[in-house]
């Protein structure tokens, strides 16, 4: 069997021995400009290691008749596993015939020797027991007011097979962005094919979409994700108007301790009488520097005048 590879010839080195050593012809056809003899029947390819233009050709080739076979592989152990399936397909087993007593009757009947009995099989063959089907209720869809083009089909397959969120449809979808998304939902909204059972009205609330049928089925709304609650109570309270401060009134000094003052205030200048204090300070840390009232001198002089 001859084995095309599609490839630089430095990076398939591993995969053209492995084909020699299954005994196959391996056939290298290049990596850029490819062209495909027609006696070939099988291609390897390996995207990392060839062009654009390559890959095209080969497309091309595995399209245009139904018996090229395409593998499309960059490791050596799936692009073997591959040639080995398609090459069994080639060459399927023989089922075993049943007139082999038939056959070997002549050599047996030179030994006069009968024939040996077929083998009963001993394994018991199990056949499980038929599923019942539930039929399936039919419910014909609300009046579309316009024919439901493939996106919009794509869409209501994904909600109806549980994509309620928008990141899940449009993840399912393959959209080019998450609004292309939301405006095909409002679309089908308007037309009844699809509701909101979450969030309408609400930002920062995330949407559950459902179908008319899974409407009618009673599907169960969970309630949003913490982050989305949370996200929303922020909003609430960013929206409503903040409420005025109330006034702090302020304490009036009591009688008692206006009148402990005086008292202190009256013992500390009695003190300050009796020792001729002029100036008192009362230091943080407990301590009292004061200034005695200083001490004048009189000097007497005295003057006699005379006539003498």
């Amino acid at each position: 069997m001859k084995v095309g590879i599609i490839s630089k010839r430095a990076h398939a080195k591993g995969l053209i021995e492995r084909i020699k050593g299954e005994g196959w012809k391996a056939v290298f056809l290049g990596s850029t400009d490819v062209a495909i003899p027609p006696s070939l029947r099988v291609v390897v390819m390996r995207t990392k290691s060839c062009s654009h233009l390559a890959s095209d050709s080969a497309y091309a080739w595995s399209r245009g008749n139904d018996e090229n076979m395409l593998i499309v592989s960059n490791g050596v152990t799936t692009a073997l596993s591959q040639l080995k399936a398609w090459e069994r397909t080639l060459n399927p087993p023989q089922a075993p015939t049943s007139d082999w007593p038939q056959r070997v009757r002549p050599r047996l009947a030179d030994f006069d020797v009968d024939p040996p009995a077929a083998r009963k099989p001993r394994r018991r063959k199990i056949v499980p027991p038929p599923v019942p089907v539930t039929p399936i209720e039919e419910k014909t869809m609300p009046p579309i007011s316009h024919a439901l083009t493939p996106t919009q089909n794509k869409v209501i397959n994904a909600v109806a097979a549980g994509c309620h969120t928008l990141a899940a449809i449009n993840d399912v979808t393959k959209q080019p962005s998450r609004a292309a998304t939301h405006a095909t939902l409002m679309v089908l909204m308007d037309d009844g094919v699809v509701s909101n059972l979450r969030g309408k009205g609400r930002r920062g609330v995330e949407a559950f979409y459902a179908t008319a049928a899974q409407i009618e089925a009673g599907i169960d709304v969970p309630p949003p994700p913490a982050h989305h609650r949370t996200l929303a109570a922020k909003r609430a309270q960013k929206a409503a108007p903040a409420a005025a401060p109330a006034p702090v009134p302020t304490p009036a000094p009591s009688v008692t301790q206006s009148t402990d003052g005086e008292a202190i205030a009256s013992l500390v200048w009695e003190w300050m009488d009796t020792n001729d204090f002029i100036e008192v300070i009362f230091n943080s840390d407990g301590s009292v520097n004061a200034a005695p009232r200083p001490v004048t001198k009189r000097t007497y002089a005295l003057r006699v005048d005379s006539t003498d």
